[in-house]
């Protein structure tokens, strides 16, 4: 682990850091950039209670979806305290992989070791973030994120056409309304106080007709309705973002269950638009 280790503190804003970075990015990256710093945390017990309450987590004491609000945390202050050559608002969240490994202890605090990984090439780039929650050097849980910063290419490349996949057939389906204020009540829980979550004008300026939700709140919703389905605690999770989710919205939970997994997909209710898709372990 590193030998220096700053504090995480979820009342730190790094809101004005993250979109300074729209005019401090490089314009081309001509050699990988690898990042790396640890940072300490501790559980905010009205945080959590707020995470679990809003969802309906019942099955674990810290539920694994919960440690990525530490996660995410950590990555954007390694992004900003550091020389991070991208825009981090032009950051698109791809896919995200987490899984526990043992029980935290809530009254103890974590070590985050993060690490941030940028492949030099022509076009667009998929930087990736890797997150290793630790006590007393015992492996807790870790994050996988992965990301696109869009660049463009001097080449002009021919459009791939999607593959079409089929639908889930479901034996678990589950109705969820996002409303309009959907967005800043994660934001107040979560920390996240993007402006294309919380507001019309921050959303536009990004190039969005509406606020988006959260993609972490969406994977929130999605883990906990089956998590109660199946009365067991989450043990490892991978998950997709396909599109956007406009607020407020009607959106469907389809899942196929196995003994001790399920695969899941959030789509748009009575349309065939998938949000995202993922998997999950108890």
């Amino acid at each position: 682990m590193s030998a220096h280790i700053s504090e995480l503190r979820n009342d730190q804003n790094l809101l004005f850091p993250v979109f300074k970075s729209l005019f401090t990015a490089k314009k081309q990256i001509k050699k990988d950039v690898f990042l790396s710093a640890s940072y300490q945390a501790k559980i905010d017990d009205f945080q959590l209670s707020a995470y679990k309450a809003y969802f309906g987590f019942e099955q674990a004491e810290v539920p694994l979806p919960f440690l990525y609000l530490m996660a995410q945390k950590a990555q954007i202050k390694l992004m900003v305290e550091q020389d991070f050559p991208l825009a981090i608002p032009g950051m698109v969240h791809l896919e995200n992989k987490m899984h526990y490994y043992a029980e935290p202890n809530t009254n103890q605090a974590f070590v985050l070791e993060t690490t941030m990984e940028i492949k030099a090439k022509e076009g667009s780039l998929l930087p990736v973030s890797i997150v290793k929650i630790y006590q007393d050097n015992v492996l807790i849980a870790d994050s996988e994120s992965l990301y696109l910063s869009k660049r463009k290419s001097k080449g002009k490349k021919k459009k791939k056409e999607a593959e079409a996949k089929p639908l889930l057939r479901e034996d678990f389906s589950k109705q969820w309304i996002l409303h309009a204020n959907a967005g800043k009540e994660y934001a107040e829980i979560s920390g996240d106080k993007n402006p294309i979550h919380t507001s019309k004008i921050g959303a536009k300026l990004f190039g969005f007709p509406s606020m988006i939700i959260h993609g972490w709140c969406s994977a929130s919703k999605a883990t906990a309705s089956l998590e109660k389905e199946y009365q067991k605690p989450i043990k490892s999770i991978e998950i997709v973002f396909k599109k956007a989710i406009v607020i407020p919205r009607k959106v469907a939970i389809i899942a196929k269950k196995e003994e001790l997994s399920a695969v899941f997909e959030f789509r748009k209710e009575g349309a065939e638009d998938v949000y995202l898709e993922g998997s999950l372990t108890f």
